[in-house]
């Protein structure tokens, strides 16, 4: 009797894991982009972090106008990933998986 026995990854995504939606993401980065929610969705961790202190940091030091600066840094960067994700490009095409977005 012969088995038919496979080894390695599985060719297929696990059950129950759904991909993230590309149009989701964007309306976060535009909406609540400064929050890092979008990077959070879409499982970029250590980024959402960042993003989250920056906003702070950059509120909380802007009556002495530091964060002013830090603020519009944090506000173009959020405004290229937007694009980035419309796009498809620059490692916004998948999420923090590999998994392409719907």
């Amino acid at each position: 009797m012969q088995q038919n026995i496979q080894y390695g990854d599985p060719q297929l995504p696990y059950p129950g894991y759904k991909q993230k939606s590309m149009l989701l993401s964007a309306l976060l980065a535009f909406f609540l982009g400064t929050l890092g929610v979008h990077n959070f969705y879409l499982g970029n961790k250590q980024k959402g972090i960042i993003q989250l202190v920056m906003l702070v940091m950059g509120y909380a030091t802007a009556i002495i106008l530091i964060g002013i600066p830090v603020l519009l840094a944090l506000h173009l960067w959020v405004f290229v990933e937007f694009i980035l994700i419309l796009t498809r490009s620059g490692g916004y095409g998948t999420d923090n998986n590999g998994v392409p977005l719907d």
